[in-house]
């Protein structure tokens, strides 16, 4: 995934700052590791920047470089495009792309030059280069730092299909932490202690504790006298409450009473299964929630949705040169200064035509621009300059899937991803976080016609993923099948589930703290377990059997039990032959249910379970009940984890 820090510029050299959680020095954090082992850093420079990083790119507000030399070993990437006979492509568009989540994700994008080639200096790991111009593309893995100059020669087009399977592997761990005092360490423990009290002060006083859990007061945290002074101000408490059930969790914390009002008093009723979503919910994308429900219909009431998509076009300036970022306008400046990016353009249309009492939104999956007809309830596509169209022409995509050996139910955007290819590149179609395979692609789901590139891959405990693609083609009014594939390698360990590290427990000096706190970075083996019980007392007699070897991990093995009694009636002097990094606590309710990880126990209660996780909050092994050589069981693992790193 992607991280952002601080960097700090000390006697002519930049350093790096520990992000939210500050380190009693310089070029400490906790992801040092992490960026030792990435492929691209970057940041911006404000103007017309000449210095001697490499330009990622330029634009009129900033220009982006390429730091990654900073934090790891580099090498260049230079590509040469080539069209069918083989001469060099002016003006192509070349995509380096990394394997992120699921997706093959363009961490950059270069135009080629003259000579038809493009360079990037990046990390020494694996990237996907793809390469396109006029509809026509090229593709290849390359190792970075390891394959030589090479060309890339865009002989496919949108009937191209394919079945690959690849490994993509990251750069390789290396050691860049700074040597830190323990006297530095004690005090920059006590700082964020004192930190943390002050933090958790302010939370005792300013979250309403009378609130019932997830109730809008709850999740408005800080914020929720602002929700207890609309259901006040709000006439109609049907409403007040219809309103509320349309904000996301971040937006209980941010809204301000003159948005709420805004909808309360300005929202146009319709009898709509599409009115609560698509009418009311004042939020249309990622912008700032601010009141413009009110002025809006004032200024477009009584006019036809096709006229105000022409109004739109003729009156709204679209530039999107002096916002690179795409920081959104409110729907009230757009409409004041008539000028804006396209992505606040949309943003506005959709504003307007909720305003009117017109359906609409920008699609999640596709990031088209629609609204809905409410008496058929069929959606259209607007185009601005053109006429307003019916949706594109759909076809059912089914998903196949025989691998439940290694993930039951793959998770979109986790295992698998599908991206359209337009015009040569492919792009991701955003489906709803949460979506799976049973849930939403085993029976099929409509799609728009086209030319689409499937990828899944198994993420290996070292980083490594062992990726799949399906390239293929969707008729408009056809249905199609296409397989999803996990692939497994049963002599390494791969990411099999998640657990939150920031879950609680209470230590044996009766600290209340998070897990993190006390495994540190990296990972970490966690276990709950009870006293007097014949199955976790064999576990602990294995672990101290195994005692030459566990001890020689550097990380700890932290078992918990599930309640303070169990802990208090566990005789400790019994397993004296325990290594000194296993360390005992008692687990808080919700840890001990996200322990009892639902694919993996299938609601199996034994005891104990055993979790081998990073801080990343991955799983990569997982036991449950005592078996015979348990222990062992864990050396192998940890044997398979260090071999892999």
């Amino acid at each position: 995934d992607n991280h952002a820090w601080v960097e700090a510029w000390v006697d002519g050299k930049w350093y790096f700052l520990g992000a939210c959680e500050p380190e009693p020095v310089l070029n400490l954090g906790w992801f040092n590791a992490p960026a030792a082992r990435g492929m691209l850093m970057h940041t911006k420079v404000y103007g017309n920047y000449s210095g001697p990083e490499e330009v990622v790119s330029r634009n009129a507000c900033y220009t982006e470089i390429n730091v990654t030399k900073n934090y790891t070993d580099v090498s260049t990437v230079k590509v040469t495009v080539l069209d069918a006979d083989s001469l060099p492509v002016e003006g192509a568009t070349v995509d380096y792309r990394l394997y992120n989540y699921a997706e093959l994700y363009p961490l950059v994008t270069k135009k080629t030059d003259v000579a038809g080639q493009s360079t990037l200096t990046c990390g020494r790991g694996d990237l996907v280069v793809w390469a396109s111009k006029d509809g026509r593309f090229g593709f290849r893995k390359v190792s970075v730092g390891k394959d030589i100059p090479f060309s890339l020669v865009l002989d496919k087009d949108s009937s191209y299909s394919a079945s690959l399977d690849f490994e993509l592997v990251p750069p390789v761990v290396r050691n860049n932490r700074p040597d830190v005092s323990a006297d530095a360490l004690r005090a920059n423990r006590r700082r964020l202690a004192y930190e943390d009290s002050i933090r958790t002060a302010y939370m005792a006083q300013a979250f309403c504790v009378d609130a019932k859990p997830d109730s809008p007061e709850a999740l408005a945290r800080a914020n929720w006298r602002t929700i207890g002074a609309f259901r006040e101000a709000c006439a109609d408490g049907e409403l007040a409450e219809d309103i509320l059930a349309t904000l996301a969790k971040k937006d209980y914390r941010d809204v301000t009473l003159d948005v709420l009002e805004d909808v309360a008093l300005h929202a146009v009723c319709l009898d709509s299964p599409l009115w609560k979503d698509y009418v009311l919910r004042p939020r249309v994308s990622n912008e700032r929630l601010t009141p413009w429900r009110g002025t809006l219909r004032e200024c477009f009431e009584g006019m036809t949705v096709e006229s105000l998509v022409q109004w739109v076009t003729d009156s709204i300036a679209v530039d999107d040169a002096r916002n690179p970022q795409r920081l959104c306008m409110s729907p009230l400046g757009v409409l004041r200064h008539r000028t804006c990016d396209a992505h606040s353009r949309d943003i506005f249309f959709v504003a307007a035509a909720r305003s009117i009492g017109v359906p609409a939104h920008i699609d999640e999956v596709t990031g088209k621009v629609q609204w809905a007809d409410i008496v058929t309830g069929e959606w259209h596509d607007v185009v601005f300059g053109s006429v307003v169209e019916q949706v594109a022409p759909q076809g059912i995509l089914r998903l196949s899937y025989a691998d439940q050996k290694v993930k039951a139910n793959p998770s979109y955007y986790s295992h698998f991803a599908l991206s359209r290819i337009v015009d040569g590149r492919p792009q991701l179609q955003e489906f709803p976080e949460g979506a799976t395979w049973k849930d939403t692609f085993a029976g099929g789901v409509s799609v728009d016609a086209g030319q689409y590139m499937l990828m899944s891959g198994t993420r290996m405990a070292n980083g490594s993923v062992l990726a799949h693609m399906e390239v293929f083609g969707l008729s408009p009014k056809a249905s199609e099948t296409v397989p999803l594939r996990l692939s497994a390698d049963e002599d390494r360990l791969r990411v099999i589930a998640n657990f939150d590290c920031e879950n609680y427990f209470t230590n044996a000096r009766g600290v209340h703290k998070k897990i993190l706190d006390t495994t540190g970075r990296g990972y970490y083996m966690l276990a709950l377990i009870r006293s007097g019980h014949e199955p976790s007392t064999h576990l602990l007699h294995d672990m101290e059997a195994a005692n030459i070897h566990l001890s020689q991990w550097e990380h700890c093995y932290l078992m918990l039990f599930p309640s303070q009694e169990e802990y208090d009636n566990f005789d400790r002097k019994e397993f004296d032959g325990l290594p000194s990094n296993v360390l005992f606590g008692v687990a808080d309710p919700k840890t001990i249910e996200e322990m009892h990880i639902e694919e993996l126990t299938h609601g199996n209660e034994e005891l104990p379970i055993l979790l081998l996780c990073d801080t990343f909050n991955r799983v990569v092994w997982f036991r449950q009940g005592y078996s015979i050589g348990l222990a062992d069981q864990m050396m192998d693992a940890l044997r398979k984890l260090i071999m892999g790193e």
